[in-house]
């Protein structure tokens, strides 16, 4: 046991000691950069103000023995001027972004080797242990141990489960458990990739492009406030645009909505009343059974996401003017169908649709849920999909 500590307690310092050096390496590179940008805004300020005196001298003298007069003309040292403070402006953004990128760093780092301090401490205060205490800890290994063997019987049992499940389901039977994990994985990576690809492209690089905006207005104020009236308003379209933007993906990925408590039946209710709201051109039918149970939390935000991909279906593709929708519950299954009076769908839907697709997240949701999935085309499509609902 008290060999065991030692191994730890070494590890720990070896790692302690990495994260410490990372630390002062890029302490430094953040003192580089702001050593860096210190130069180039004092660089920045000696050119505009010699571009300043430059302005100054331009010719806007009148010939005496003309009386045509002769307008302002930029010299070529002042517009060279131009041309270096543009590149130091973008050179400071650049320093800036550096800044920021370390700091955070710093921060991630730090937390790390706060950590391996706390570890640090900790292992000391068990290597003070008595003999019983000891004794005492190895028993407590131990069980852990029993419960990690527990914990790994109870995968296994599960994984079993499931590969049996699978069995059984019709849609599902030509089609291995690792193939259905590896969809899921591919579309969980997707959607991260979709989620980072929005923050970087449609918020981040607005709210760079507001800095820079607000930037140039705060020098054009005094010589051109007109012109540094309409940045700072195409800045305020900007914001406006980005908070749009986070409101959207808040909605998507937000469920703190739902409510276990809630019955079934009302949460219905007030869905097909939003998509009324937000879809008036549709007439929108439905019909609930016998709806008696509570949500399950869990089962809620999956139903949701279902109906949400089918009913997006529908107003995409079907060209419908009809949707309906019926709901039942039968000893804890909840089964569902919903049609459209539309165009109908091709019976190989699965293969003309991308893998990230509405279909085939549904039909990876309903596995997890270890349920069912029927689509039939017939003077529009019919959709029927159940699972354990409690």
């Amino acid at each position: 046991m008290v060999k065991n500590i030692e191994n730890i307690a070494e590890s720990n310092d070896e790692m302690l000691t990495y994260f410490n050096k990372l630390y002062s390496d890029h302490e430094m590179k953040l003192q580089e950069y702001k050593a860096l940008l210190f130069d180039t805004n004092v660089k920045l300020d000696e050119l505009n103000r010699t571009k300043n005196v430059y302005s100054l001298n331009t010719d806007s003298r009148r010939d005496v023995f003309s009386p045509i007069h002769t307008h302002n003309t930029e010299n070529e040292k002042e517009a060279e001027l131009k041309d270096e403070i543009a590149s130091l402006v973008d050179s400071r953004i650049e320093y800036e972004d550096k800044i920021d990128e370390e700091t955070i760093y710093l921060r991630t780092i730090n937390k790390k080797i706060k950590k391996l301090n706390d570890a640090k401490n900790a292992i000391n205060e068990l290597s003070k242990l008595n003999d019983n205490e000891s004794s005492e800890l190895e028993n407590a290994l131990e069980k852990q141990k029993d419960l990690e063997y527990q914990l790994e019987e109870e995968r296994r049992k599960y994984k079993q489960e499931l590969e049996e499940r699978k069995k059984e389901a019709d849609y599902i039977s030509n089609e291995s458990f690792e193939r259905h994990m590896n969809n899921i994985l591919r579309i969980y990576a997707f959607d991260e990739a979709y989620y980072s690809t929005v923050l970087e492209k449609r918020i981040r690089n607005h709210i760079i492009k507001n800095n820079r905006n607000l930037e140039y207005a705060c020098q054009l104020i005094a010589t051109d406030p007109g012109r540094a009236a309409n940045l700072i308003n195409d800045t305020v379209l900007n914001q406006n645009k980005i908070s749009v933007i986070v409101e959207e993906q808040i909605n998507r990925i937000n469920h703190s909505s739902y409510d276990e408590k809630r019955p079934l039946k009302e949460i219905l209710e007030e869905y097909l009343r939003e998509e009324k709201n937000n879809h008036p051109q549709y007439k929108i039918e439905y019909s609930f059974g016998n709806l008696g149970h509570k949500a399950n939390y869990i089962k809620q935000v999956y139903l949701k996401k279902l109906l949400d991909i089918f009913f997006d279906n529908i107003y995409k593709h079907s060209e419908a003017k009809t949707i309906k929708l019926i709901v039942q519950q039968d000893d804890g299954t909840l089964d569902v169908r919903i049609s459209d009076d539309g165009i109908g769908i091709t019976p190989d839907y699965l293969t003309d649709s991308e893998w990230y697709s509405g279909i085939h997240r549904a039909k990876e949701i309903l596995f997890q849920l270890s349920g069912k999935l029927y689509i039939s085309s017939n003077n529009g499509t019919h959709i029927r999909f159940n699972f354990k609902y409690i």
